[in-house]
């Protein structure tokens, strides 16, 4: 693998404590990340309010909160077509079977 080597779309399922971590540090190095969990009533709710963690986190999760801007949030029922365009996809979700 080249030195030179990026990951063109990269995508985090799980906007939980570790699947939002990981996206803030994907967003630190750079890149955009494409954030998604499951709909909430407002579909995107559960991702929004994760990135918002990132921003009041303290210690800061986030370098600069400019790099917030590099992540993009979703859902799995608006957004799930998205995942067949990323090279990277990283899962974090609960660890139940059924899901």
């Amino acid at each position: 693998m080249s030195k030179n080597f990026h990951y063109k779309n990269i995508a985090v399922i799980g906007a939980g404590t570790m699947g939002s971590g990981i996206a803030g540090q994907i967003a630190n190095s750079g890149q955009k990340v494409l954030l998604l969990d499951l709909p909430g009533e407002e579909p995107n709710l559960l991702t929004d309010l994760a990135v918002k963690k990132l921003l009041k986190s303290e210690p800061p999760s986030l370098m600069h909160d400019n790099k917030a801007s590099l992540i993009k949030t979703g859902n799995i029922r608006d957004d799930f077509n998205k995942l067949s365009q990323c090279d990277l996809i990283i899962e974090a979700i609960v660890e139940r079977l059924d899901l």
